[in-house]
């Protein structure tokens, strides 16, 4: 389970990271 969970905060990361670079354009 903390694999799981190690691996969903690693996605929102990332997904927050994109936004960030789209709205930085």
């Amino acid at each position: 389970l903390d694999k799981l969970l190690d691996l969903g905060a690693n996605g929102c990361k990332q997904i927050a990271a994109l936004q960030a670079q789209a709205l930085a354009k």
